[in-house]
């Protein structure tokens, strides 16, 4: 027999075993695609072998042998961001077993970022332990009160009465604990360790970890960056092993504070990956990269910020969200635009003033802030509605349904999609059709 008709021999037959008498006609017999059973048998013969003679238990896995893994991890709920963070939501898909870090300088609101992250997790069901490595549990409880209500920590503690902040806390009471903080970088990962196996056996789910910060875990070593190192591989490879979430907030270093603060600007938000001071290498031990850019300014009740996404290792949607900063209760909201860098404000009211043909009289950094703003909302708004009369249009006689839409990108969710349906509406490009659907106008 020839060796082209032994193959196809050989492939009708392991078609026919593997899909009987009626086998699809796009799978190609190509038996060279099929695994060598012996040769696992051998593996796995000579792997217990050399345990046995060596008293050691390696395990060397083949790519199929982690199928399975991959399947059973697709039940394990997903790292829960805000539900009006939808840019968040698309742009940092993490799971199980992932670091998330974020980075910004002092009094950038990190530490509230992590608290509105942990309410969203507690409100999915998933428990929070919270390593409070700077501020003590008191501290970090006033301030979810604040974030709660959206008042200063001050309210909370000179006026409100015990049974008004009770009140506030009982909505986290049974998914919130707080890990004590132990001076040795070890011990406080064992206790960690231990509370990990205590949510699980209470809630039979792994929890969300927060530590903050990541420069405590260290403090007291003489070589700080080498033990910042150790300790980053350390938490990774506790989130990877116990299959939990960490969120690990760090401190920029001083060459990188100016490029959160609004005094660099960036042409990309990869341009601030490795901001954090301890070291870089924490960046490398987390699945996602977020760098918190503020834009402070005196007196001010709001802030101007950006998210820089500096690293999204399962989705590549790197890049900058814009949000705001509210200073009473240290809330965060994700906007539909990106606010206006610090240094293109001043030029433009550098530029107004040299203007000698301007017939009013040039604004100030204030007023030229929320011009720009305005004009960035503006445009971020036409191209959310381009985006979305191009998917209804592509959809033909049949529409677009509006829980479809969510998932164009570009377009966002929520009120931004309902304000762009309503928009095109109105100039008559769209038009409503039955089951909720949308259909483009054929003029």
């Amino acid at each position: 027999m020839a060796a082209s008709d032994l193959c196809r021999s050989t492939g009708e037959a392991l078609m026919a075993e593997d899909f009987g008498d009626d086998p699809p006609s796009n799978v190609i017999p190509f038996p060279a695609m099929r695994p060598n059973a012996k040769l696992g048998e051998v593996w796995a013969r000579e792997t217990a072998d050399q345990n046995k003679k060596l008293d050691v238990k390696d395990e060397f896995l083949s790519p199929l042998q982690c199928l399975d893994q991959i399947i059973r991890r697709r039940t394990l709920p997903v790292f829960q961001w805000p539900a009006d963070w939808p840019q968040m939501q698309d742009r940092c898909r993490c799971y199980t077993g992932d670091v998330v870090i974020v980075t910004g300088p002092t009094g950038a609101g990190k530490t509230s970022f992590a608290i509105q992250v942990a309410r969203a997790h507690t409100g999915a069901g998933i428990p929070v332990l919270w390593c409070a490595l700077e501020l003590d549990p008191t501290q970090i409880t006033e301030r979810i009160v604040a974030n709660l209500h959206g008042v200063h920590t001050m309210a909370i503690k000179e006026r409100w009465d015990r049974e008004k902040i009770a009140h506030s806390l009982n909505a986290i009471e049974d998914m919130w604990r707080f890990v004590p903080r132990i001076m040795e970088t070890d011990k406080q990962l064992a206790v960690l360790r231990r509370a990990i196996h205590l949510v699980f056996r209470v809630y039979r789910i792994k929890p969300l970890v927060v530590i903050d910060y990541l420069g405590k875990l260290a403090a007291l070593a003489r070589d700080l960056r080498m033990a910042t190192v150790q300790a980053a591989e350390l938490v990774r490879a506790l989130a990877v092993e116990e299959e939990c979430f960490v969120l690990m907030l760090a401190q920029p270093s001083r060459a990188t504070n100016k490029a959160l603060t609004g005094k660099v600007e960036h042409d990309a938000a990869t341009d601030t990956s490795g901001a954090a001071a301890e070291s870089g290498e924490a960046e490398n031990a987390a699945s996602i990269e977020i760098n918190l850019e503020v834009f402070k300014a005196d007196d001010a009740d709001e802030l101007d910020a950006r998210w820089n996404i500096a690293k999204s290792r399962h989705v590549g949607r790197e890049g900058k969200v814009g949000a705001l900063f509210i200073k009473a209760g240290g809330q965060w909201r994700e906007r539909d635009f990106i606010p206006v860098h610090p240094l293109r404000v001043k030029a433009e009211v550098e530029a107004q003033k040299k203007d000698q043909h301007r017939t009013e009289p040039p604004g100030d950094a204030v007023r030229v802030r929320k011009e720009l703003n305005l004009e960035a909302e503006g445009e971020a708004a036409a191209r959310c509605r381009a985006a979305l009369l191009r998917a209804i249009v592509d959809r033909g006689m049949f529409g677009l349904e509006e829980h479809a839409m969510r998932q164009v990108p570009g377009v966002g969710r929520g009120l931004s999609i309902q304000n762009a349906l309503r928009d095109l509406e109105r100039t008559g490009a769209i038009q409503r059709a039955p089951g909720r659907r949308w259909v483009a106008v054929v003029r």
